[in-house]
Formats: C-alpha cells, structure tokens, sequence
C-alpha cells in the first residue's frame, strides 16, 4: 500500500512541476533553476514510476502465485473428491454385496420356511382328511347301524303283526311238498276247515285256512295229504 502511494503520488506530483519547467524555458529568464526544476521533476515523475511498475510487477507475481495456490487447493480438492467418489464407490459396491448378499440367504430362508409351510399344511391336510374320514366312516356306520336296527324293528313289528297271517311274501314261500316247514313259515297252525280220512291214512287230507294280511276278508287255504302240501289258495293278500 505505501509503494502504491508513494508511486502515485510522486507521478502526480510532478507532472506539474514538469509542465511548468518547460514553459519556462520558453518564458523564463533564469534558464537555469528552470532546467534544475525540470530535471529534478522528471529524476521524481521517473522514480514514480519505477515505483508503480514494481508495484504492478509485485501485484502480477502475487496475482500469479494466488492463481498458482488457488489452483493447487483446487487440485487437492479435485483430487480429494475423486478419492471421497472412489471411496463412495467403494462402499457402494461393498454394501451392494452385502445386500445381495443379505437378499439370497432371506430368500433361502423364506424359501426353506414356505416349504416347512407347505410340508406341514399337506401333513395337516393328510391328518385332517384322516378324522374327517374316520368321523364320517363313523357316521356311516351308525346311519347303517341304525337303518339295520330300524329294518329290524320294522321286520319284527311286521312279524309280530303278521304272526300266524298270510301275507304275499309268505305265500310265496310255500313250496308244494312242504310239511312242517309251512308252520314254522306262517309261525303257527292255521284253522282247520275240513279233514278226510283220518291221521296215518294214506289218502288223510286236511284243509288249514289263515286269515290274511292285505284287502278286507283277506285269506289262504292250504291243503295238506299224508302231512305234505299239495294245493295252496289266497285271496286279497298283500
């Protein structure tokens, strides 16, 4: 800052002295003090300037040597973030293998838990088919027990309702030829309408009625010689 001054100060100073030196020399009488006065303002105005040169030469070297430092800090910091990117880079891709990494054994994990999954849902199933089978083989079995109890029942409502009666399914029973076979079907002796001959003839014939089971005044006639069945009859049994 003082060269800068010093400099400017001398040049403005005497630029004057110098103008007014070479107008007297036309003017001015005392040639002398006038050439002092113009060599001692141009030796000045010289020193002024050498003064401002050094200071512009200073300020281009400092100028420079700011470039050359501000490009040097520029560099370090160019340099310091392609090294911070490589690192970055770095770190990306090591945290990308590790989440690939991470991904493939989840996916294991997740894969060997669905198939854990699915083997206990199919012994599940199996397991749950095996009851519902069992429970319904059960309820089979009791609705067939209960359907041969109430057959049962039926049959002996229907037997005890027909004992000693001619029913059709009876009748059809009877076979001529038949002796005691046809009491043990009818369940019991029928009603003896007529007899010839007396018993251990040859020709003892005798005529056993039933009362029937069907239409009104249902009924079968059985006509038995020497104790074998030689015509059957029946009207309205069902």
């Amino acid at each position: 800052m003082l060269a800068v001054g010093l400099g400017a100060f001398l040049i403005m100073v005497t630029i004057p002295f110098i103008l007014f030196a070479i107008i007297g020399i036309f003017k001015d009488k005392n040639k002398k003090a006038v050439l002092i006065t113009l060599v001692c303002g141009v030796f000045l105005f010289s020193i002024g300037m050498k003064l401002d040169d050094d200071r512009q030469a200073k300020e281009t070297v400092a100028n420079n040597i700011m470039v050359a430092h501000n490009k040097v800090i520029a560099d370090k910091k160019a340099k310091g973030l392609a090294e911070d990117k490589v690192i970055s880079d770095r770190k990306a891709i090591a945290d990308k293998k590790i989440a690939d990494s991470k991904a493939i054994e989840d996916k294991k994990i997740a894969d060997a838990q669905a198939k854990k999954d699915a083997e206990t849902a199919r012994l599940q199933a199996i397991e749950d088919k095996k009851v519902a089978d069992e429970q319904q083989a059960k309820a089979d079995a009791d609705v067939e027990a209960q359907q041969e109890a109430d057959a049962k029942a039926q049959a002996d409502a229907v037997a005890q309702a027909t004992a000693g009666k001619m029913t059709m399914d009876k009748f059809n029973q009877i076979k001529s030829g038949m002796s005691y076979e046809v009491t043990q079907i009818m369940g019991g002796d029928g009603e003896t309408l007529s007899e010839s001959g007396s018993p251990g003839e040859e020709l003892y014939t005798v005529m056993y009625q039933y009362d029937g089971v069907g239409d009104v005044g249902a009924n079968s006639n059985m006509m038995f010689q020497n104790d074998k069945l030689v015509n059957k009859a029946q009207m309205g049994c069902r």
